[in-house]
């Protein structure tokens, strides 16, 4: 099949059976050309974007928008875990600190591995004596070495 490209607006021959591949190909003539013309095309982020919902955004809005703008550490802040349990991929999540409302200030977040957040959401941190400490006490410091 015969198509013009997007881009550079040339002629290009794509074959039938890559276009029934994968939906949305033969767009462009080239790699080259689909990063261009994405570069060139691509939408405001943030507040500039016509999607922006500002402060009435979902959970997986506002936890997909934390990966994307909070750089991560070197692990969790209780046990310094840094990678996760099944793969190599950063182990850590952003954790919500209690008594605070989702927001984008990073300073609303502590960052823990997923045993760890689990048992700060569940309020069931201890220490190697077997003595709880209140969630309110990780929350107020932020870090916590035991």
């Amino acid at each position: 099949m015969n198509r013009i490209c997007m881009n550079c607006l040339k002629r290009f021959h794509i074959c039938r059976s890559r276009l029934e591949e994968k939906p949305g190909r033969g767009k462009f003539c080239s790699r080259e050309c689909t990063d261009t013309y994405k570069k060139e095309h691509q939408l405001a982020k943030d507040e500039n974007n016509p999607a922006w919902k500002g402060d009435d955004v979902s959970y997986s809005g506002i936890h997909r928008w934390l990966r994307n703008n909070f750089e991560k550490t070197d692990g969790c802040i209780r046990c310094g875990k840094s990678t996760g349990f099944k793969d190599n991929r950063s182990g850590t999540v952003w954790a919500l600190k209690k008594d605070r409302d989702y927001s984008r200030d990073r300073d609303d977040y502590l960052e823990l591995c997923v045993k760890c957040h689990s048992l700060y959401d569940w309020g069931r941190w201890t220490d190697d004596k077997g003595e709880k400490h209140p969630m309110t006490r990780v929350a107020e410091i932020g870090i916590v070495e035991i």
